[in-house]
């Protein structure tokens, strides 16, 4: 069995965690350089006696989440495949000394950047969220790890249900992010009161609106997964029944429903339930009507290009499209096209600086939620077999660019929209990753290469 991940492989994860904790800090890298000694002192003052008086609750949970991840992958470089409980005690010890001197050097690099200050709060939050990821390696890392060896060295009739396994854990984090948990009594009635939280089905303010009309067809398009999900077991070739497969993924999605009723950044609904039940049974019934009882997916033989997913990668494009661009009061207005441009930056994730960073983290994941899929779909379009994988992903990632982009340059024309070129580099991920997960998914035909954890 293929030792991935490795330690290595977690000792990648954490410097790129860093690293991009590192930029987001510094954005929009503007500096004003003065002597060390001039700086240092201040950076002494700030620290030590300048607390501000009121601490944003998204700031620090953000900085709270932007080291989890972190503190993870640095355990488990430290402990996979070698946990005791003398060496958890020893990883944190070297681990939470590390963290505090990361941050207070990122914190203190701040100090030449004008509007940046540092912030005692901001390594407390990072020193706790680092915390954090050490407590969730102890808890599921060596689960995951060998999750993760069983799938990749899995064969292709297990590979379906492993890939909806991990749409399922995707889809409750997506909806659950970003973990802006309340139970302030004030926060839940207001909430209540904008009608962000309702018991009765269709009662909304905003109904028929076009963004609701924009959510509902989300919790249904997103549910659709959950319920092929519900339908396969872990065993390859066993099926459970379809009502027990409706039942299980609903139970879900009304649990993550219930959540929602404390997460601030959400709303919580039986509307949404309703959609989303709608989603599992188109789920269900696609799951029996298309696909294979033995598991494995083929290319059709014969065939250069499969018609039924390039039809579902078109309709995709227009899902993306109505998503982005609604209300669609398209205008060509050449003051406001002037100001959108004059506000672009092609600094990856400056744009995301202009709201809150739990804003930012939301729109980061829906953009890859809605780019995935396109992959996913885009990988089962042309043969494998034919022009070859790197071939095809090199050719679906050129018409992935220009697809998002042409998508962000008709937000020139919306008067409520700001295109991002960060969104059109996010995407781009998100079509890779759908991309890799769809070739490894199909099974290989003779003489093929089998992608492996690090083709992947």
């Amino acid at each position: 069995m293929t030792r991935f991940p490795a330690r290595a492989t977690y000792l990648t994860l954490a410097l790129a965690c860093l690293l991009f904790a590192a930029y987001g800090s510094l954005l929009p890298f503007e500096f004003e350089w003065t002597s060390f000694d001039i700086a240092w002192r201040r950076f002494h003052a700030t620290i030590l006696y300048n607390r501000p008086r009121r601490t944003s609750r998204s700031d620090v949970l953000a900085n709270v989440l932007l080291f989890v991840p972190i503190g993870f992958a640095l355990a488990g470089a430290l402990l996979v495949d070698r946990q005791v409980r003398w060496r958890v005690a020893r990883a944190a010890v070297l681990i939470l000394p590390f963290s505090v001197a990361t941050s207070i050097v990122i914190e203190f690099v701040q100090v030449f950047a004008p509007g940046r200050i540092p912030s005692s709060a901001d390594i407390a939050a990072q020193t706790t969220g680092c915390f954090f990821g050490i407590c969730l390696w102890v808890v599921v890392g060596d689960r995951l790890a060998a999750w993760l060896r069983e799938t990749f060295a899995s064969a292709p009739e297990g590979r379906l249900p492993r890939l909806l396994t991990a749409y399922a854990f995707g889809w409750i984090f997506i909806n659950l992010a970003p973990f802006d948990i309340t139970v302030d009594a004030g926060d839940l009635a207001a909430r209540v009161n904008a009608g962000r939280i309702a018991l009765l089905p269709f009662t909304e303010p905003d109904l028929l609106s076009p963004a609701w009309i924009r959510d509902a067809g989300a919790e249904l398009l997103g549910a659709i997964p959950l319920g092929a999900f519900g339908v396969l077991t872990w065993k390859s070739g066993v099926w459970r029944r379809p009502g027990s497969a409706f039942v299980l993924a609903l139970l879900i999605v009304c649990a993550v429903e219930a959540a929602q009723v404390f997460v601030r950044s959400h709303s919580a609904r039986s509307t949404d339930a309703i959609f989303a039940g709608g989603g599992i049974l188109l789920g269900v019934a696609a799951s029996y009507r298309f696909l294979p009882r033995d598991g494995v997916i083929v290319p059709p033989a014969g065939r250069l290009v499969n018609r039924f997913a390039l039809v579902g990668a078109a309709l995709w494009i227009l899902v993306v499209c109505a998503y982005h661009w609604a209300p669609y009061d398209f205008s060509v207005d050449t003051d406001v096209i002037r100001r959108k441009l004059g506000r672009i930056s092609f600094l990856p994730f400056a744009g995301y600086r202009s709201g809150s960073y739990l804003g930012a983290l939301n729109n980061l994941l829906t953009k890859l939620s809605l780019a995935i899929p396109f992959g996913l779909i885009a990988s089962f379009v042309v043969h494998p077999g034919r022009f070859g994988r790197s071939t095809i992903l090199a050719g679906w990632l050129g018409a992935g660019l220009m697809i998002f982009g042409t998508v962000e340059f008709g937000q020139f024309f919306l008067p409520r929209r700001v295109p991002d070129p960060t969104d059109v580099l996010v995407a781009s991920a998100g079509v890779y990753i759908g991309l890799r997960s769809g070739l490894w998914l199909l099974a290989r035909r003779r003489g093929q290469k089998d992608p492996g954890p690090g083709d992947f």
